[in-house]
């Protein structure tokens, strides 16, 4: 368990220096442990095992998590520098 907590400490960092913004990295930041006990339950209800093929996809799924997730917020900011109200700068952001 402090392996998981350590990893997520850790990705937390890493978007912080990308992103600069305390706020965008706690949201980024609570999405991780979400997304793998939503992974746990479905793996469960499907009867599926934790083995390695199953921890490499959730390593995979994780870093396309975070990864999507900068690229879409760095998108969303420049919309809305540009002067777009934020509801059209998340729509004009999730498009592109």
């Amino acid at each position: 368990m402090t392996e998981a907590a350590g990893g997520t400490l850790l990705a937390m960092a890493v978007v912080y220096l990308f992103l600069g913004s305390l706020y965008w990295t706690l949201i980024i930041g609570s999405v991780i442990p979400f997304d793998v006990l939503v992974t746990f339950v479905l793996m469960d209800a499907f009867g599926l095992s934790f083995n390695i093929m199953t921890l490499d996809g959730l390593t995979l799924g994780i870093g396309m998590l975070v990864d999507n997730t900068i690229a879409m917020l760095e998108n969303l900011y420049r919309h809305q520098r540009l002067g777009t109200s934020p509801r059209q700068a998340a729509d004009r952001a999730s498009r592109e």
